[in-house]
């Protein structure tokens, strides 16, 4: 939902109408999962959803982000996340920013299903808690 488009179109038109109705609603989580080229958002076109929550008078906040690379496009992770968190820490009403996890070896991307996991590659650890530019 944080690209243009018809989910956010029907967020943001449900949005109104409960607004409308006086049912109480606080705020909005954004689940930022970024695992194709085509999952990337740039941060400011997730600037104008939050700021568009925030007319509405509700806040917004980013619970799960993570961003699957390559081993040779961890620039473009970095990239990904620090705009986000950017957008995070100077939009007033966007009050948290959560990655999904921290290291890569135990991350949602991980392949858990094996002893001991085969580690994905979406995090600002890695998966001998190393950090990466993402961090």
């Amino acid at each position: 939902m944080e690209e243009d488009g018809p989910r956010w179109d029907a967020l943001y038109a449900l949005l109104v109408r409960l607004k409308e109705r006086g049912v109480p609603i606080d705020g909005v989580g954004f689940q930022d999962h970024e695992y194709a080229v085509g999952d990337r958002t740039d941060p400011e076109v997730f600037r104008r959803k939050v700021r568009a929550l925030a007319g509405l008078g509700l806040k917004a906040r980013v619970s799960e982000a993570d961003v699957l690379v390559d081993e040779d496009e961890e620039d473009i992770q970095a990239r990904q996340l620090a705009g986000k968190l950017a957008v995070c820490g100077e939009e007033p009403n966007c009050t948290s920013f959560s990655t999904w996890g921290f290291t890569d070896k135990y991350g949602s991307t991980a392949d858990l299903r094996h002893y001991p996991p085969s580690p994905g590659n979406a995090l600002p650890w890695d998966a001998t808690y190393e950090v990466k530019p993402a961090y």
